[in-house]
C-alpha cells in the first residue's frame, strides 16, 4: 500500500478494508465479505456512514497490485466472458 492510501484511511479513522469496500460501493462493484468473524464483518460494514472525498477514488484506482481486474460493467450475461463459450 502507498503512503497516500494510508493517509486516506488514517484521516477518516478507517481500516484499509473499509476504504476499499467504500471505493467498490461507490463504483457499483459487488463485493463479497469472506470473513467468518461476525466482529470483523461488522467492522467491514462500517462503510455506509461516510464517503470518499472526490480525489480519493482516483488514488485507489491508481493502486497497482500487478493483478488483472475484470470489469463486467456493460457486459451482457449472454456475451462470452473470458473465452467461456455460451
Amino acid at each position: 500500500m502507498t503512503i497516500r492510501f494510508w493517509r486516506l484511511t488514517i484521516k477518516r479513522d478507517r481500516t484499509p478494508a473499509q476504504a476499499i469496500l467504500r471505493w467498490a460501493y461507490e463504483k457499483d462493484v459487488v463485493t463479497v465479505l469472506k470473513s467468518t468473524s461476525v466482529k470483523h464483518n461488522h467492522k467491514n460494514l462500517g462503510l455506509f456512514d461516510w464517503k470518499l472525498d472526490p480525489e480519493d477514488p482516483d488514488q485507489i484506482d491508481n493502486l497497482d497490485r500487478g493483478e488483472p481486474v475484470y470489469d463486467a460493467r456493460g457486459q451482457s450475461w449472454d456475451d462470452n466472458i473470458r473465452d467461456i463459450p455460451k
